[in-house]
């Protein structure tokens, strides 16, 4: 991205500065979220119903369309400006390229004088040259300085009077990189709404397995909520096989467990269920 946009400028709360550098800070963010988003991720893969890692995730993935959306908008606004120059490149382009010729010429002319000035000073010291000589060369330095000086001024006076157009080229690479990132926003809301979707379903299976937990009614034991992982189930003990299998179906629906990782599930209920007065019925 950095080199799609690189030579844009825009206009950002009054100050004029570089497209990419206006964005560093975003950037940043947003892959700092992303990495932390790459690490939760991780740990739900052992604990996909752990209820503390998917509002961290759900955290950050606010943070991450936050900053996006942010990112979009000043995207956006260099596209706004662009936008009402574009056209001006070739009339610009004509008008700067002499200048920006120049400039180049006077700034290797000065570094070559200044490393004549170097050399001057050891030979002054020395009385190799005479003081007029050194001025002279002193007096050359100054001048070229101020006419790369006047020469930087007039090229930011040519791309003012042209509101600083960017070739069709880098227009259509910014309009590329509003797209992916409009792309990449929609995506990031998306996930946002899964993840919040998952919570929620938690949530009901956790309010479940409390409500089936308060049947136990001798035991004097309570179901333990569903809210960190399969290994959070509990003394999941219910009276009827009905029971247990609606207990079950929720179960497998908010982690995802079937076949072979559902049946594991239902052994380690069925053993703390066991530990209690009462238990599911054997199937």
């Amino acid at each position: 991205m950095a080199n799609r946009i690189k030579g844009i400028t825009v206009e950002i709360g009054g100050d004029t500065t570089k497209l990419s550098k206006s964005l560093e800070g975003v950037n940043k963010n947003i892959k700092n979220t992303q990495t932390q988003l790459k690490d939760v991720e991780k740990l739900l893969k052992l604990d996909p119903t752990n209820t503390e890692l998917l509002s961290q995730k759900q955290r950050l993935l606010a943070d991450a369309v936050s900053s996006t959306s942010d990112k979009l908008e000043t995207l956006k606004k260099a596209s706004e400006q662009a936008a009402k120059t574009k056209d001006n490149y070739d009339a610009w382009k004509v008008k700067y390229d002499p200048i920006k010729q120049k400039i180049g010429e006077t700034e290797t002319k000065l570094k070559d004088l200044k490393e004549q000035s170097k050399i001057a000073d050891e030979q002054l010291s020395k009385g190799e040259i005479s003081q007029e000589k050194y001025d002279a060369l002193q007096k050359e330095i100054k001048e070229t300085t101020n006419e790369l000086s006047s020469l930087k001024k007039s090229a930011k006076d040519v791309s003012d009077e042209f509101g600083n157009p960017i070739s069709p080229q880098q227009y259509d690479s910014l309009q590329r990189e509003i797209v992916e990132t409009q792309q990449e926003l929609q995506n990031l809301q998306r996930e946002a709404e899964n993840s919040k979707t998952a919570l929620v379903k938690i949530g009901e299976a956790s309010a479940t397995i409390e409500k089936v937990g308060d049947k136990i009614s001798g035991a004097g034991e309570k179901l333990l909520p569903l809210t960190a992982g399969i290994t959070a189930l509990g003394t999941m003990a219910v009276k009827t096989t009905a029971d247990f299998d609606a207990v079950m179906s929720k179960v497998s629906a908010v982690s995802g467990a079937v076949g072979e990782d559902l049946d594991a599930l239902r052994a380690k209920a069925r053993e703390m269920g066991s530990q209690t007065k009462f238990s599911a019925a054997k199937r």
